[in-house]
């Protein structure tokens, strides 16, 4: 952004989502949204973040239907911290990031993508959907991240906008 000293950065804030969990990361808040009987999981984020000031708040997702009260949680949480950016990572968590933008407003959303030679035939019906969803929706990501050039590739070729994903091996 123009006028911003790149020398000392001015402090963002993060939202990051992954699978049925979200972590927002370090400065200065850090937020985990798990499913709540993922208590091993639970555990160990919080050893991770032990010491750090980094809160963890869990949304308490209590499993795939769990969606109405989910999402509450989760807008009620995006408007009270007002993130600069938020990320996804995979699937479910970037459809919803995408589908929340009118929340988001000004908040930057950021996918991660890692699939590559995905042989949809092989998952169920809900898979696909989802896929053609992240399709569809992946023009309203302000930039992807990719873990490979074969998912940058795969990805491009599959309809997502080729000039918003960069590989960060």
């Amino acid at each position: 952004r123009g006028g911003e000293d790149l020398a000392d950065p001015p402090r963002r804030r993060a939202i990051e989502a992954e699978g049925d969990v979200a972590v927002g990361p370090a400065e200065p808040r850090h937020h985990r949204f798990e499913r709540g009987g993922r208590a091993a999981e639970r555990r160990r984020v919080d050893g991770e973040l032990a010491g750090t000031g980094v809160p963890l708040i869990c949304l308490e997702k209590a499993g795939r239907w769990d969606v109405a009260r989910f999402l509450s949680r989760l807008v009620r949480l995006f408007r009270r911290e007002q993130p600069h950016i938020v990320h996804g990572l995979l699937g479910v968590p970037n459809i919803l990031l995408s589908l929340l933008k009118p929340v988001l407003g000004d908040t930057r959303i950021v996918w991660g993508i890692a699939a590559s030679n995905m042989d949809l035939a092989r998952y169920d019906w809900l898979m696909r959907v989802e896929f053609r969803l992240s399709v569809a929706l992946s023009k309203f990501a302000d930039m992807m991240i990719s873990n490979s050039s074969a998912g940058f590739s795969y990805h491009a070729s599959r309809g997502y906008p080729a000039e918003r994903i960069v590989v960060i091996p």
